[in-house]
């Protein structure tokens, strides 16, 4: 997969003869490609395949534009795929600092430019932050790399472990705020560009805010949201479609995983596709066999059925997580990723696509909120149906649907951009969560400005400030790339432009993303409203690898650094099933894959 390494210096001498050094060490190591733009920036780049249709030169060195870049659909949502970067296109995004990149185009990238009269060099990270970007600095040196493991052998400063990011991602592990886990490094945040002005002078931008978005021409009828989604939808996965002629897609038997499946179907470029599906048949709370067959056999599409085996799982992988500048849940790849590379290298797939980050873009939000966003903006007669809808939906009484909505949206009380990090964690000590709760360090860029915004709207937004993983966590050469089509920018754009009393409409999660592929779909699954839990399979997994767990945790980093609490976890793994089991889940998905990221690093 493709890597970078950017080396941009301040122009003193210092920094010049520094950046000579570390580019003369790159250089010496095999496979990796140079580009210069302008007199103070080095890009350098490599991948193990064959990658030319991510590397996007820019004339007269003027720019780079590395990963997939596809031209905005227009109004009729025609697909212009890939882009080529002619004289006139390359000489307006280097004009605008990169805004002609999140205005025209879209895509997963990181861009590199020089402006020269202003002699100002610009890194822009794409919206969706698919490809990561991260910035270490040292003696006038600005060093932006992708993958951490490719600094290593720089010789630079040994990293440390920043604790106290450490500690708030452990009350979310969803946290983003520039901030990582190691001291020394900082993340570009999507949609954000970093200028370095002659002199040495730096400053960010957001050159895209969702919040700011969600506030623009918002959608006045469902029904026009309806189209606009289906049409952007269908326009941004046929885009992905035409770059890998094979594809795995893993079909869970949702909404999601089916709405992708039916736009890869039609997409113009007609892929190969092989369908996945996961089943734990011990289970009940995790067999979805029958939805995921009724969609593969809807769109005529094979599907490879595989039993998630508990007993097979040996947790001991983690041991090999690469070193990144935060951590990740690494459980999936350690249980699935191996079979999904073989299965690609079988099937001659270069792409596994996914449902996943529907929930976030489509809004799987709770109905509540939906309630108090149309009251902070309607009338309160008028949110009398929807209260109805959701009351049905969540059993509950429209009495207390209505009170929820008076509170939040009538009153309309301030959103709080730092909801998620004040919910009780059973594991993590009770002065940890205190110490992070109200602390504003952890709010996202995306959420410092927030006036005007309803409460369901901000958690809206704040859910898709999570970016997925680009690289296997296992370090594994990988056989296909993980694409997660439903996190494409304009997409992101219409649905933050739904308020969001349309998308639970009904009373139904998704529902504007229901209605625009109702005609696609099989019935029962845009009429499903439950999801499949992984409960049971995940306690066989804990109880197959118990020691393994005591060894990590009971006396590990997190419990000497006294961010969890050890009598708890302990607690969390000797009770028996039926009790504890929001504690265990949330030692084996989140704490366990934190304990090996920093394991990781203490062994560097």
């Amino acid at each position: 997969m493709l890597r970078f390494i950017s080396l941009v210096c301040d122009g003193s001498e210092s920094a010049v003869q520094a950046s000579g050094r570390l580019i003369t060490k790159l250089i010496a190591s095999a496979g990796w490609l140079s580009v210069h733009i302008g007199p103070r920036a080095v890009i350098l780049y490599r991948s193990e395949r064959d990658d030319r249709g991510e590397i996007h030169l820019l004339p007269d060195q003027s720019g780079v534009i590395l990963g997939r870049l596809f031209q905005k659909p227009d109004a009729t949502h025609h697909v212009a795929g890939r882009v080529e970067l002619n004289q006139q296109r390359g000489a307006a995004i280097v004009a605008s600092g990169g805004r002609a990149l999140i205005d025209r185009y879209w895509g997963r990238y990181v861009a590199f430019l020089h402006e020269p009269e202003s002699r100002s060099t610009y890194v822009l990270r794409d919206p969706t932050g698919h490809f990561p970007c991260f910035r270490y600095t040292s003696q006038g040196v600005s060093i932006y790399f992708s993958h951490a493991e490719d600094c290593l052998d720089l010789g630079l400063p040994r990293f440390s472990i920043n604790w106290s990011f450490v500690a708030a991602y452990l009350c979310n592990w969803r946290l983003q705020n520039r901030e990582t886990g190691l001291d020394e490094v900082a993340e570009v945040a999507p949609g954000e560009c970093v200028e370095h002005h002659f002199g040495g002078a730096t400053r960010s931008l957001l050159y895209w805010n969702p919040v700011e978005i969600s506030r623009s021409q918002p959608f006045e009828s469902f029904d026009a949201a309806v189209q606009e989604l289906r049409g952007t939808t269908r326009a941004c996965i046929w885009a992905w479609a035409s770059c890998y002629p094979g594809i795995v897609h893993s079909l869970s038997g949702g909404l999601d995983s089916s709405i992708v499946l039916s736009c890869l179907r039609t997409a113009p470029s007609q892929p190969s596709i092989t369908c996945l599906h996961y089943f734990h048949a011990a289970a009940t709370d995790s067999d979805e066999r029958r939805f995921a067959r009724a969609a593969a056999s809807h769109f005529d599409c094979k599907l490879i059925e595989r039993q998630l085996d508990a007993s097979s799982v040996k947790l001991e992988a983690l041991s090999g997580v690469a070193k990144c500048p935060r951590p990740a849940v690494y459980q999936y790849s350690v249980q699935q990723g191996s079979f999904e590379n073989e299965l690609a290298v079988r099937t001659g797939a270069s792409a596994v696509f996914k449902g996943i980050g529907g929930d976030q873009v489509f809004f799987q939000g709770r109905g509540e909120l939906a309630v108090s966003d149309y009251l902070y903006s309607r009338a309160l007669l008028s949110a009398w149906r929807l209260s109805g809808h959701v009351a049905r939906a969540e059993r509950t009484s429209v009495w207390s649907v209505l009170k929820s909505g008076w509170t939040r949206g009538l009153l309309r009380r301030p959103g709080d951009p730092l909801a998620h990090m004040g919910r009780p964690q059973p594991l993590v000590r009770p002065e940890v969560v205190a110490a992070v709760r109200g602390n504003e360090r952890w709010i996202h860029p995306w959420l410092r400005s927030i006036d005007g915004v309803p409460e369901g709207k901000l958690q809206h937004v704040g859910a898709m400030s999570h970016p997925f993983a680009y690289y296997d966590p296992l370090q594994r050469l990988v056989a296909a790339e993980r694409v997660h089509p439903l996190f494409s920018q304009p997409l992101m754009e219409v649905c933050l432009r739904t308020p969001t009393y349309f998308m639970a409409a009904g009373g139904r999660d998704r529902a504007v993303a229901r209605q625009a592929f109702a005609q696609d779909l099989p019935k029962s699954i845009v009429a499903r409203r439950g999801k499949a839990g992984l409960d049971s399979y995940l306690h066989r997994v804990g109880e197959g690898n118990l020691q393994y767990i005591k060894a990590m945790l009971l006396d590990g980093h997190l419990v000497k650094q006294q961010l969890l609490d050890r009598r708890r976890v302990e607690a969390a793994l000797t009770a028996p099933r039926s009790q504890m089991r929001e504690e265990l889940n949330e030692l084996l998905v989140y704490h366990l894959s934190t304990e090996a990221w920093i394991n990781s690093w203490s062994a560097a």
